[in-house]
């Protein structure tokens, strides 16, 4: 809060969050009174946001040396699961935060339909937000971000938002097939591709990874029929962008150039002009 950002961008931060941590010392509630304090502001936009309100306690803070600020929206500071980090043994309430926070999050490799589950409380308070499409795509570009820089914790964070504010939109679950492409999980990211060109039949990114997927598969077929959808919904001649998928194909390029322009006469209808 310190660190000269915005408030209003800070907020939009946190709304981003599965889960919120304000650090707690002695005298951080003495301001929460009044209206325009930045911790009593970023408090009330966690709870209403329904992100998950883990506080950490420092520097010996107790709720009871400050009651007389426990009240509104802070009289549910207490009632929260808290936790405790010591001065002299700082590292075991880490690995208590680590634990509970890896409790709230799914594991990469995990049941495919656990990404669209989500509490009625989450779905009904990001549902109300305006601009949802936008948000969705804050929530993707943030989990881009982290598959780059191989934050997998904060992806899946970032992605189980997208999904449970639009399960039906196509951006989610190409991101997702990114995330499972990153992991090795193969099948589990060419599933993800699919569901995105089953949402979205011109999204190009998706069609031309799941070729690349297909490829690593050892699926030649699938991977040919793709790059024929990708030269046909491209922007170009669809033989010279045949050329350029056939050229992913290796050694084998020659002979994926013909499969590919035989699977585009057959999309398009077209008679023996693309045939040798």
């Amino acid at each position: 809060m310190n660190g000269g950002v915005p408030q209003t961008q800070f907020q939009s931060n946190i709304r981003l969050c599965r889960i919120f941590i304000p650090v707690l010392g002695p005298g951080d509630l003495d301001r929460c009174t009044q209206p325009d304090d930045p911790l009593m502001q970023a408090l009330t936009t966690a709870f209403t946001s329904n992100c998950v309100v883990l506080p950490a306690l420092v520097d010996f803070f107790s709720f009871e040396r400050n009651k007389q600020f426990l009240t509104g929206t802070l009289g549910d500071l207490p009632k929260l699961q808290v936790v405790r980090i010591e001065p002299h043994q700082p590292y075991v309430g880490l690995e208590k935060m680590m634990q509970l926070i890896e409790r709230r999050l799914d594991p990469v490799n995990t049941d495919p339909e656990a990404w669209m589950r989500s509490s009625m409380e989450t779905k009904d308070a990001v549902s109300m937000a305006l601009g949802m499409y936008t948000e969705v795509d804050a929530f993707c570009d943030n989990a881009e971000i982290a598959i780059l820089q191989m934050d997998w914790v904060h992806a899946i964070s970032m992605l189980r938002r997208a999904l449970e504010m639009s399960a039906d939109y196509a951006r989610p679950w190409r991101v997702l097939g990114d995330l499972y492409s990153v992991r090795g999980a193969v099948d589990r990211s060419a599933d993800a591709y699919s569901k995105a060109i089953d949402i979205d039949p011109n999204d190009l990114r998706a069609i031309e990874r799941r070729m690349e997927i297909n490829l690593r598969r050892g699926r030649t077929q699938q991977a040919y029929e793709d790059a024929a959808k990708a030269a046909i919904r491209a922007d170009g001649d669809a033989r010279q962008l045949a050329e350029q998928y056939a050229a992913r194909f290796g050694s084998d390029s020659e002979h994926a150039l013909k499969r590919i322009l035989e699977c585009i006469t057959k999309v398009n209808g077209e008679t023996s002009e693309f045939r040798s």
